[in-house]
């Protein structure tokens, strides 16, 4: 088994596996998720020539890397199998980029295990059938890890910049990549072994590199709302959206789709209809009615408050969190993930502690409080939205215990 895992070709079987499952999957029924189905709506416009837009009005609250790339297949003549089946290819790019970035730091065995658990892993293959955010933001977030590692190896600037383009892009994918923001630059600038100066320097070129990807859309956004905008202005809303105590009979099936909204949109002009009073509101009008209604929930009801906060901070670590509203009812294939997912989640779990406990402090360290960083957020400021998978918690969990396990298996052979 030791000679098989060091095996440089084992990893082309590993790719070859990756992308029959993972075409495979896409063609088969995909999860038709509200975010998706929107993603849709603004790549057509695009293809179209009606610019970035939305029911006639233009799009500030989703971020543009996944409609482009499906307004360029569309412009190219295809349809929605061919924007899955490049999502999947992005599937199989994620395996790639996981493996080089272990195999450069840890060996050609624990990159090999990493592939095999990235390749295999439920929900890799079941959210690339569908053409939401999850896995090029991913794929992103990976190439960003990669290239944060070399500069640790090499201290070579080029891989700072390409970090931050990486980065950039991640987070005109998932807005919500710009909480990591700070933990690359301290990944950066702890490096141990050159100057206080080129640390700084580097940092400054993360940062830079970051900002000038940002610059277009935060240009645009800014311009449309009239207030000074990092990447889309859905933040306040999902404070509101995810502290909302209406959120987990919902979510449980306790009440109705129709009884959730008039519970959560009472006296407050509904954001997912076609209103116009609330639509004629600047943006920075609107982000404040979400505060005003996120602090009345905490005012007026501390208790439920807290409830939620707990019930999220539950739900962040169970696994058919990853895709908890996808579809409803899902799809028998859906379902069928989830049952191999429960059935591979608690080992993870137990290869994830025992591999923190082996690497080195500083990858220890990062990895942490990447998880952290991303446990955080979730528990603030958004709800049950797969949000745990698509920060990268998951496959960084594949990786340490991949790390561990190859370890163990060479002890074992010594």
């Amino acid at each position: 088994m030791k000679n098989a895992l060091k095996s440089p070709r084992l990893i082309w079987w590993i790719l070859l596996v990756a992308t029959l499952v993972r075409c495979g999957y896409a063609i088969m029924e995909p999860l038709n998720e509200r975010d998706a189905g929107i993603y849709r709506e603004n790549a057509h416009n695009l293809a179209d020539g009606k610019g970035y837009t939305r029911g006639g009005r233009p799009e500030i609250d989703f971020p543009p890397v996944p409609p482009v790339m499906m307004a360029a297949i569309y412009k190219l003549g295809g349809g929605e199998r061919a924007c899955r089946e490049w999502w999947a290819m992005m599937g199989v790019a994620l395996v790639a980029v996981a493996w080089v970035m272990v195999k450069e730091r840890h060996g050609l065995a624990a990159a090999n295990l990493t592939a095999l658990g990235v390749a295999c892993y439920p929900y890799n293959i079941v959210m690339g059938g569908s053409t939401s955010t999850e896995i090029p933001n991913l794929t992103l977030i990976f190439l960003t890890l990669l290239f944060v590692a070399r500069w640790w190896r090499t201290a070579a600037l080029r891989d700072v910049v390409l970090a931050g383009v990486c980065q950039g892009l991640a987070i005109l994918t998932r807005p919500a990549g710009t909480a990591f923001v700070p933990l690359l630059v301290v990944a950066v600038a702890v490096f141990p072994r050159i100057t206080f100066g080129r640390r700084a320097l580097a940092v400054a070129l993360l940062v830079v590199t970051t900002l000038a990807v940002l610059a277009p859309w935060s240009i645009r956004t800014s311009r449309l709302t009239g207030t000074v905008a990092i990447t889309s202005r859905a933040g306040p809303m999902n404070l509101w959206w995810g502290t909302n105590p209406h959120v987990l009979p919902y979510h449980y099936g306790e009440i109705t789709k129709e009884e959730f909204a008039r519970r959560t949109f009472e006296g407050m002009p509904d954001p997912w209809g076609n209103n116009v009073e609330f639509a004629s509101l600047s943006q920075s009008d609107k982000d404040r009615i979400y505060m005003d209604r996120f602090k009345q929930f905490v005012r007026e009801d501390p208790g439920t408050f807290l409830r939620v906060m707990l019930c999220k901070s539950i739900e962040f670590w169970q696994m058919p969190g990853a895709i908890a509203l996808a579809t409803k009812p899902p799809p028998p294939h859906v379902q069928l993930t989830r049952i191999v997912g429960w059935l591979t989640w608690t080992p993870l779990c137990l290869l994830t502690v025992l591999g923190l406990l082996r690497l080195r402090w500083t990858t220890t360290g990062i990895y942490l409080a990447w998880i952290g960083l991303a446990f955080v957020t979730n528990v603030w400021f958004t709800a049950f939205l797969r949000y745990r998978f698509a920060s990268g918690v998951d496959n960084l969990m594949i990786v340490i215990a991949a790390v561990y396990l190859a370890r163990f298996l060479d002890e074992q052979v010594q």
